[in-house]
């Protein structure tokens, strides 16, 4: 097989020759249209969330969202993690992982909440079960998963009774 190869190349030269300046001929064009990217991506990864918000100012998502999205996702950042709602507002949180309970501010017993907060989750989610609820370091209180029928929310009231953020759960299975 080999000197049949062989034999054919010897009497084919020239032919053998085409080949290979063609195939050279297509290598060079390859090389000159093939996007070659020299630099490597050192963007960071970046995730956007969209959620429901009940019809607030943009000063009061801004204060408000953000903090939510950050308690939620603190406990997965243990080098570093960079929120932003707006060009506006960016905070960076470096910290080790605690307990996910331990950050989301100071446990409060239900029935110790002021009246204005309990009254505002009631005129907003008739029928609400609160079985959580937190003091945040900004004075507001984060209460976790209060029930209403079959669904579960995580509802971010102000000591004056004004409902910063309320999030549906989805479900935990």
């Amino acid at each position: 097989m080999l000197e049949k190869i062989l034999r054919f190349s010897i009497e084919h030269r020239w032919l053998v020759v085409l080949g290979v300046v063609l195939l050279a001929v297509v290598g060079v064009h390859s090389l000159l249209v093939l996007p070659i990217d020299a630099v490597p991506d050192i963007t960071n990864n970046q995730v956007q969330i969209n959620t429901f918000v009940l019809p607030l100012s943009p000063e009061e998502i801004k204060k408000g969202t953000p903090m939510k999205l950050h308690v939620a996702t603190l406990a997965i950042c243990i080098l570093g993690c960079t929120y932003a709602a707006s060009s506006t507002y960016a905070a960076e949180e470096k910290a080790a992982a605690k307990p996910a309970e331990a950050q989301k501010g100071e446990a409060v017993a239900v029935d110790k909440l002021p009246k204005a907060v309990t009254d505002a989750v009631k005129k907003a989610h008739p029928g609400a079960k609160i079985t959580k609820a937190f003091k945040q370091s900004d004075g507001n209180y984060l209460l976790d998963d209060v029930k209403v029928g079959k669904k579960e929310y995580d509802i971010t009231v102000s000591p004056e009774g004004k409902i910063i953020s309320s999030v549906e759960q989805k479900d935990k299975d």
